[in-house]
């Protein structure tokens, strides 16, 4: 049976496997991966199809499970690490799946991501972030609407 680290946050917890080649070799790519963990858990647990959480929400949620994961891992000292804004260079990354705008972030469903990307008339919304932000607004609103 593999050994894991139990991670918490207020509302629950998640086993992190102690293998860390499985996880990432950088700070970055740690906290990459710390950020896509928590909002794509955060955008299943919530009723909204766009919208995930707040920067602020995000950040508090990030240095939660930062810490208790550095109370268990070394990685090794890589240029990232001397990088002053990893958490918001590691997030803006994440576009155009996690779009910030303001201080709320959105979620780009793949789907939805391949079908503008596919069609040449709307591949324009997808380097535009206020437009893709518009139009994340707008699924949104109409979902509320509908009662999707």
């Amino acid at each position: 049976m593999e050994e894991c680290f139990r991670v918490k946050d207020n509302n629950s917890s998640f086993e992190l496997p102690r293998i860390v080649s499985d996880i990432s070799t950088s700070y970055f790519e740690l906290a990459q991966t710390i950020i896509a963990y928590i909002l794509m858990k955060t955008f299943h647990s919530k009723e909204c199809i766009t919208c995930v959480l707040t920067k602020a929400e995000l950040k508090d949620a990030f240095d939660n499970m930062l810490s208790q994961i550095s109370r268990h891992i070394r990685l090794p000292l890589t240029i990232s690490e001397v990088i002053k804004n990893t958490f918001d260079i590691a997030l803006t990354s994440l576009y155009p799946i996690f779009v910030v705008n303001d201080n709320m972030i959105y979620f780009l469903h793949p789907l939805i991501f391949n079908f503008l990307h596919s069609k040449p008339v709307f591949k324009f919304i997808l380097e535009d972030k206020e437009k893709l932000t518009k139009l994340l607004q707008f699924i949104e609103k109409m979902s509320r609407e509908l009662d999707i």
